[in-house]
């Protein structure tokens, strides 16, 4: 790598305060620049509160891949399908799900593949350190992580697709156990499961405490958190961009399903698609052991504290429209 002979930015503006967010700004503190954050809601108010906190290597994967196609269009458009396309006239939506079918293909996965092990590799080390620098939050092992079937047939999907990552130079740590040793290892699970795969060396987070430790450490910092501090234009200047009447020598955008609309004032074309799972936390009589994973319907289990959250499911939708009840109810 040379050093860019561009002067680096003193003062940096980002939009959104969630995970990416918070994160490209604390690794922009260590470069010495002063930041601002902004989000119209507040800290870990989206999808960085409600996700599973899985931090899995052997689960990263691009998600157009050819099994989509083969698990059938007509089961998409059902709102009990685990990936859930309602049906729209959104002509955006609809140019970006022919994109989405043309790069299902083997060859496009796995250049994919390839293209996502440098941000892997480096994914845990950077959580080190942002804990190494003084952010209190800590993730923690996952070990094990559980896969469940009802039989040794259902997981023939999941070990081909670890076969296929350890060819690409991706091994997975795991182990199988059948019957009722199965059944022992995750008390939790009922008597239909008759299969486990067992993933070792992976982490979670309780993911919302984590972004707020993030954002306590940038404060601690010296920099500012701004929450209720909604964006609606960026203004290029000669020497930097204006946001939200204030000038800055760049800007980072980092609001995830709503960043289309300021994108494309930076001259950003390429389509940005909402991806929405649900989750909901609850009480259970027993905890289970430790995360789990039920791959067919797509939908895993966090313990968090006393709680388990349960997540999963993805539907491609206007990122405004409201909530599908079905997809929680089945």
């Amino acid at each position: 790598m040379t050093r860019s002979p561009h002067k680096p930015p003193a003062r940096v503006a980002v939009i959104g305060a969630g995970m990416v967010g918070l994160s490209t700004a604390w690794f922009l503190q260590e470069a010495g620049v002063q930041v601002t954050v902004l989000d119209r809601t507040g800290v870990a108010a989206g999808s960085s509160w409600g996700n599973a906190g899985w931090l899995t290597s052997s689960l990263a994967a691009p998600l157009p891949e050819p099994a989509i196609l083969k698990y059938g269009l007509r089961a998409m458009f059902s709102p009990s399908s685990p990936l859930y396309i309602p049906p729209t006239a959104n002509p955006r939506l609809l140019k970006w799900l022919a994109q989405f079918a043309r790069n299902c293909t083997t060859a496009r996965r796995d250049r994919a593949m390839r293209a996502m092990v440098p941000l892997i590799h480096g994914a845990l080390p950077a959580f080190g350190a942002l804990e190494a620098g003084g952010v209190k939050a800590r993730t923690r092992p996952a070990d094990p992580l559980t896969a469940a079937f009802r039989s040794a047939q259902d997981s023939k999907g999941l070990l081909e697709e670890f076969a296929h990552l350890k060819s690409t130079g991706r091994p997975v740590d795991f182990d199988i156990l059948d019957g009722a040793e199965a059944r022992n290892a995750e008390p939790a699970l009922t008597d239909e499961i008759t299969r486990v795969v067992r993933f070792h060396g992976e982490r979670l987070i309780d993911p919302a405490r984590y972004v707020r430790a993030i954002a306590d450490s940038v404060r601690a910092r010296g920099g500012l958190v701004a929450e209720g501090a909604e964006v609606n234009t960026i203004h290029p200047t000669r020497t930097g961009v204006t946001v939200a009447g204030e000038d800055y020598d760049a800007v980072v955008l980092a609001h995830g399903a709503w960043i289309n609309r300021l994108a494309r004032q930076a001259g950003v074309r390429q389509i940005v698609q909402a991806g929405r799972g649900y989750s909901f936390t609850v009480t259970m009589d027993q905890l289970p052991n430790g995360p789990l994973y039920f791959t067919q319907q797509k939908v895993v289990c966090t313990p968090l504290g006393d709680r388990v959250r349960i997540a999963g499911t993805m539907e491609f939708r206007d990122v405004g429209a409201p909530k599908d009840p079905r997809r929680i109810q089945s």
